[in-house]
């Protein structure tokens, strides 16, 4: 079987995985919601590993601005060392492919004993990390042979994003609209990762030749497109190994920024949303720099980019899940014309067990 045939298969897989998720998780979500609710939690912490952090990023930002709930996205790496502020009072979302990874059991082990309420959100309905948890919301159709997660890490945030829609309606914020217009994206969002995948597929496959001999990428995102830009810049290392660091956008200013020169290849992820304007004006001054700008995002092509790839215009909270599509194909066809196979990248395997504390 030849290079990163797993992969594609599964990247290509994600509308039927993200509908059969969304339809299995619709009315369960709202029954947790609105048992979070009547709970009364004071603070919510998003937990997990790898992919499965970047996706609790994402979910940070989504399910903040949807309850108005503060959320923080903590590593379990080191939300076991460091746990924070834990009482009856919270809320801990454990997001995993596996549920038995190490590092993420042990943090919703000691939650539980200080008094938290876990919620797992996992590709793995039998695990340790289900079994030991107070509710689950579990993907459908997201089975991966691959080591590199795709399709788990949209379905594990069609899962945040249906848990952060229902608090929103029990008691957020945001104006009924706004809800009703993330309800409505939602629905669609298997159809347009569908059609993100016709259209970007041999677009990222000509990207990933012409910036084949770069060495330097960075990926820039703000908000909730901030996880997103962290997951582009793992797809590209696990499966290219290419190194590559992430930064929110506006922080990309206050120092990394003097690495940019010609040579220098910048990702940003920038659907229409209140960070638009400002990642416009980053784009133009690293092309005054020299360096390469590839945009991910909605709307006219932008001025200041070398190369743009168009996400259908979603709501900000909903933009993040075929914002990915791009990103995980980059790293697939970097990798294979590396002469890499994405299905096994070195040095990784599916789930870190048996860490030693």
């Amino acid at each position: 079987m030849g290079r990163g045939v797993h992969t594609l298969r599964e990247i290509r897989e994600q509308p039927s995985a993200l509908r059969e998720t969304i339809k299995a998780n619709a009315d369960l979500s709202r029954d947790i919601a609105e048992a979070v609710v009547d709970r009364g939690f004071r603070r919510i912490y998003a937990v997990g590993s790898g992919s499965s952090f970047y996706s609790s990023v994402v979910c940070k930002h989504v399910i903040e601005g949807c309850s108005g709930l503060p959320v923080e996205a903590v590593p379990a790496s080191e939300f076991v060392y460091y746990a924070p502020v834990i009482d009856d009072g919270t809320l801990i979302i454990a997001t995993s492919r596996s549920g038995e990874t190490s590092d993420l059991l042990a943090s919703t082990r000691a939650g539980k004993e200080r008094g938290g309420v876990i919620l797992a959100i996992t590709s793995t309905e039998g695990s340790s990390l289900a079994k030991e948890s107070d509710y689950v919301l579990a993907t459908r159709g997201a089975e991966e042979e691959s080591v590199v997660q795709t399709k788990t890490f949209s379905a594990h945030l069609a899962c945040g994003l249906l848990l952060a829609y229902h608090l929103g309606r029990a008691r957020g914020p945001l104006p009924n609209e706004r809800l009703q217009e993330i309800a409505r994206d939602l629905d669609s969002v298997p159809d347009v990762v569908a059609q993100v995948l016709k259209t970007s597929e041999g677009r990222m496959k000509e990207l990933a030749r012409k910036y084949l001999k770069g060495d330097v990428f960075f990926f820039l995102g703000k908000g909730p497109s901030y996880g997103i830009a962290c997951e582009g810049m793992l797809k590209l290392k696990e499966m290219s190994l290419t190194p590559a660091a992430a930064y929110p956008s506006g922080e990309f200013r206050h120092g990394p920024i003097s690495v940019v020169e010609p040579g220098v290849t910048c990702v940003v992820i920038n659907p229409l949303g209140m960070g638009y304007r400002d990642n416009l004006r980053l784009m133009g001054e690293i092309k005054g720099k020299g360096g390469s700008v590839v945009c991910v995002g909605s709307g006219d092509p932008p001025e200041p980019s070398d190369d743009f790839v168009r996400i259908p215009e979603l709501d900000e909270y909903v933009a993040p899940i075929p914002s990915v599509i791009p990103l995980q194909l980059l790293g697939l066809y970097r990798a294979l014309m590396k002469g890499l196979d994405p299905d096994r990248p070195r040095h990784l395997k599916r789930v870190v067990k048996d860490v030693i504390r």
